[in-house]
């Protein structure tokens, strides 16, 4: 009996130092970063009170930035080489654009609009190339447009709001396709998933299916939904996944998988809406896109130990292992947020925009806009391996059982110990 405790103490120590691995890993440590050298970093504070840049969309030579100024909406058109503005349209319109397209040479925006009766509306305009206003349109009551994509000759947007004016009791799903030479033809399909505050926060077209995909809450679960569309916005099919908190964005790959990020997770989900793999990471994941169809690019917000807010960039490979990371805006004077809408890849440069506050607090009274270039490296290289959330409660099951048998050899031998002093004292 003795021997078969010796053999399991061992063992149960092992299980000891496993748990203490698999805890650290479970969500993965912002220590493991360096920091990013963006070759231009913009910073530009419109007003005195709320400025947001929330999307990036590049044409040609311009990177257009979309958001809003004091809780008007603005676009700016800068320099793809040094960050300088070239173009500008600002509006007295009170609301925010949250995302933004280029199709051909037009800029489709989509985002929320609040009518002259203090009802937020849904909006979506469309500009040339040097921000003329050529066309806008304005529907769906106390919702927002909070992604756009393109297919098939049609935009599709997703967003949120309420069918009937005025009521706010259930927000429900909605989705539009558009026509993109006149936005004031279009339809559009309405799903709602719970009693509560639902919201479909991105949409993208997989490339694979043609299907159009939706990412969004169900408020009842507080869990991630994904719903597929065909072209004509017929539904397909739908699934609850449990990932808990917000999706913000949705990206595809070759295959036709699609990569999820939210708040602190990512999920790999294959054509049948079946999680391939999930993983934790700390930090709010607010955009995500896919580098050379290999590597999945995250932009993370999360908090120093001062509490400090930053940006980091984190590279994950197919199988979601995180292969380098880096933090862009860490040793600044302020805190730096980001929101919701697209980020711009070309080649291995990087645009991302956001937001700052030399301010902290709960409300923060005055913020500027971000925005930033930086190059994915060429070297990617393995740094962190992440335990899957299965993995992770299956190694946590078999060391418990193992610290179990640590604790029973411990008291065994200590008996047996007992035992042998009273012996010699005899």
């Amino acid at each position: 009996m003795v021997k078969v405790y010796r053999t399991l103490y061992p063992l149960a120590l092992v299980g000891i130092q496993v748990i203490l691995i698999a805890l650290a890993s479970s969500f993965i440590a912002i220590d493991i970063v360096y920091t990013g050298n963006p070759y231009y970093l913009l910073e530009e504070d419109y007003s005195q009170g709320i400025d947001i840049a929330y999307a990036v969309c590049i044409h040609r030579d311009v990177i257009y930035v979309v958001g809003s100024t004091y809780y008007r909406m603005f676009i700016d058109g800068v320099s793809i080489s040094n960050g300088s503005r070239l173009f500008s349209w600002r509006s007295d319109w009170i609301g925010e654009l949250y995302d933004c397209i280029i199709v051909n040479s037009s800029l489709f925006v989509v985002g929320v609009k609040k009518n002259d009766y203090g009802v937020n509306r849904w909006f979506i305009g469309l500009f040339d190339t040097e921000l003329n206003l050529v066309m806008w349109r304005e529907s769906h009551d106390n919702g927002a447009a909070l992604s756009i994509a393109y297919g098939y000759g049609y935009l599709y947007i997703a967003g949120y709001g309420s069918i009937a004016a005025n009521n706010y009791s259930d927000i429900v799903w909605i989705v539009e396709r558009v026509n993109r030479d006149d936005i004031y033809k279009y339809i559009y399909a309405v799903s709602n998933p719970s009693r509560g505050g639902d919201i479909a926060s991105a949409i993208e077209v997989n490339p694979v299916s043609g299907d159009i995909w939706v990412v969004g809450t169900n408020s009842s679960r507080r869990t991630w939904r994904i719903e597929v569309y065909n072209r004509d916005l017929v539904h397909i099919s739908s699934r609850d996944l449990e990932v808990p908190n917000y999706p913000y964005s949705i990206a595809f790959n070759s295959l036709g998988n699609a990569y999820i990020a939210g708040t602190s997770h990512v999920a790999k989900i294959d054509r049948d809406l079946n999680i391939i793999e999930k993983i934790g990471i700390g930090g709010d994941i607010k955009k995500a896109t896919l580098y050379n169809d290999t590597h999945l690019v995250l932009v993370i917000q999360h908090s120093d130990e001062y509490g400090i807010q930053n940006h980091y960039i984190y590279i994950l490979d197919d199988d979601l292992d995180i292969v380098d990371t880096m933090c862009v805006t860490c040793g600044r004077n302020y805190s730096a947020y980001i929101d919701r809408g697209r980020v711009a890849l070309m080649g291995r440069e990087l645009y991302v925009a956001g937001y700052g506050a030399r301010s902290s607090g709960r409300y923060l009274m005055n913020t500027f806009i971000i925005m930033y270039a930086v190059s994915i490296p060429e070297d990617l290289r393995m740094i962190h391996k992440v335990i899957s959330s299965d993995n992770f409660f299956n190694i946590i099951a078999t060391s418990l059982v193992l610290v179990v048998a640590a604790g029973v050899c411990f008291a065994v031998f200590r008996k047996i110990g007992k035992r042998k002093s009273k012996k010699k004292k005899r």
